[in-house]
């Protein structure tokens, strides 16, 4: 994977599926969207832009670092960390806690 400028937004997504994982267990379900788009503004001091945070997912998606689900019913969109993700994240949180 060629090195990436990860931005605020795709750290704090990348950071928060990577607890969740931790948490849940690898089996645990994609995190809808909406939920996570939720979770990631609460833990930002500026507002973000919906349209910024759907671009952000959909840029990691490219990069391998994030499977995108969607709802067979809703079509709603989900997501969950790729082993790539997932490792880019515990790197991300081991230097966040130095």
């Amino acid at each position: 994977m060629a090195d990436h400028r990860i931005s605020d937004i795709q750290k704090k997504t990348l950071k928060i599926l990577y607890w969740l994982n931790e948490r849940q267990g690898k089996d645990h379900l994609p995190v809808p969207a909406t939920a996570l788009f939720e979770m990631v503004a609460k833990n930002t001091q500026h507002t973000i832009a919906a349209s910024n945070y759907r671009k952000s997912c959909q840029t990691l998606v490219k990069r391998g670092m994030l499977n995108q689900y969607r709802h067979p019913k809703t079509l709603r969109l989900a997501y969950k960390l790729t082993p790539d993700g997932k490792q880019q994240a515990k790197k991300i949180c081991d230097k966040d806690s130095n």
